[in-house]
């Protein structure tokens, strides 16, 4: 009823005032909280275990097993069953008055590598290259009619798969059997397929799947065998110090790509653990941490207004959760729906 709704409204505008109310002011010791959090620095020694497919060899048992429980991931591609008749673009004698209209009409097409505007004299070779292209096009659009009404045929045939980027394979997805394609660009000239035959996508036999199964068998594998490697380096450690590191600290590291890098710097920060190991797609970083420092007053003080409005975010949302989780205990809710 609208007096329920008015209601709930109200008991709305008064949680948000009691919760401004009670906003909660950062002190001191949030923001060293924070920052040590933030800018925390580890001085860390390293050791980079490298992934050895080499030694793993392929079980076909457990081979089989994997594809049997994987096999609807493994499918053939689409195949499409053309016949069709190439109508190439060919030299043709023509004067450069009607290749100058032809640029006029076209001109914006017709520009140099800063995407200035060419003159004819520039762009006389491309100008005659599109312009026979285009008389190639007429006479597909013929042939294409006549095929269509079956006055002429379509002889050559061609197997297409699905990433043929040659072909307009959206097109021939949904294309029935029987239809003829308007013609599209094909190298140089113009196409015109008939559709006489379509098999689309079905799970692979073991066999066709097995190149790509092994792939995935050796990937899986060998990251088991580097996380066992890289457990076991954790029992006798012995790294390379690379110094001082934070969140944002930039570093070149032998054995680590700028994005390796990266991202065992996140995850070592994301880790409550003084020694431990983070997995890369064919690496593991095997780390100890050594010291602990927080960083120079300086860059704390430069980040103090980001540290005070994050401190009170983190304070205050959490003390809303909790008064809410108490009101709920506490309380009967009822929702109302204006009509």
């Amino acid at each position: 009823t609208p007096k329920d709704f008015e209601n709930e409204l109200t008991n709305k505008l008064l949680l948000n005032k009691f919760f401004d109310a009670i906003n909660l002011k950062t002190n001191q010791t949030d923001l060293d909280i924070l920052a040590s959090s933030y800018f925390m620095e580890d001085k860390v020694s390293i050791n980079i275990i490298k992934a050895d497919k080499n030694s793993i060899s392929v079980d076909e048992n457990e081979l089989k097993d994997l594809w049997e429980k994987s096999k609807n991931r493994y499918l053939t591609k689409s195949k499409f069953e053309l016949q069709t008749k190439f109508i190439p673009q060919t030299n043709i004698d023509v004067n450069d008055t009607v290749l100058e209209e032809f640029f006029e009409e076209n001109r914006g097409n017709y520009r140099d590598g800063f995407d200035k505007l060419l003159t004819f004299d520039k762009a006389k070779d491309d100008v005659k290259y599109d312009y026979e292209l285009k008389q190639a096009r007429k006479t597909a659009l013929e042939e294409y009619l006549k095929i269509k009404k079956g006055e002429s045929n379509a002889t050559t045939a061609v197997t297409v798969l699905e990433d043929n980027e040659d072909f307009p394979i959206n097109e021939l997805r949904y294309a029935k059997v029987g239809d003829v394609l308007k013609p599209f660009e094909y190298k140089n000239g113009y196409m015109i397929a008939e559709l006489v035959g379509k098999n689309m996508p079905e799970v692979m036999s073991y066999e066709e799947a097995k190149d790509a199964l092994t792939k995935v068998y050796m990937d899986e594998k060998g990251k088991k065998l580097l996380e066992e490697k890289a457990k076991q380096s954790l029992n006798n450690f012995s790294g390379k110090d690379i110094g001082f590191v934070s969140r944002d600290t930039k570093k070149s590291i032998d054995g680590l790509s700028e994005t390796e890098y990266l991202t065992f710097i996140m995850k070592l920060f994301e880790s409550p653990n003084k020694n431990g190991y983070v997995m890369l797609d064919t690496k593991a970083v095997v780390y100890s941490i050594l010291e602990q420092r927080l960083l120079n007053l300086d860059k704390v003080k430069e980040y103090n207004a980001l540290l005070s409005q994050n401190a009170s975010a983190i304070k205050n949302g959490q003390l809303e959760r909790d008064l809410l989780d108490a009101l709920q205990k506490r309380y009967k809710i009822e929702q109302y729906y204006k009509r």
